[in-house]
């Protein structure tokens, strides 16, 4: 297996990606990451470049992990601070945030 493509991130602009997932809808393969510093970044694999960006900022704490709707919808995620964001990805927007009520932190 050859390796095709590849990218760096830029460490003092977004650090490293905390959690990758992959979408193939058949005619699209992208390629899901959220970095460090609160970056959403969709990677279509069949074009050069960035397909989307979203800024998730860090106001509610850095992403822990994230999930993706097949269909490319929308995307929910968790912060280390007990908030769950989605966003619909469609417009690029976040649609609600919710807190989880105890306030738990995740270390």
């Amino acid at each position: 297996m050859n390796l095709v493509q590849s990218r760096q991130l830029n460490a003092d602009e977004d650090g490293f990606a905390v959690d990758v997932q992959c979408l193939d809808s058949g005619s699209q393969s992208v390629l899901v990451y959220a970095t460090l510093y609160g970056a959403l970044v969709g990677w279509d694999l069949r074009a050069p470049g960035t397909a989307w960006r979203l800024e998730n900022g860090l106001t509610q704490g850095h992403i822990t992990t994230f999930c993706l709707d097949t269909h490319q919808s929308w995307l929910t995620l968790g912060t280390r601070d007990g908030y769950h964001i989605a966003w619909d990805l469609r417009f690029q927007l976040p649609i609600t945030t919710i807190r989880h009520v105890s306030g738990l932190v995740c270390i």
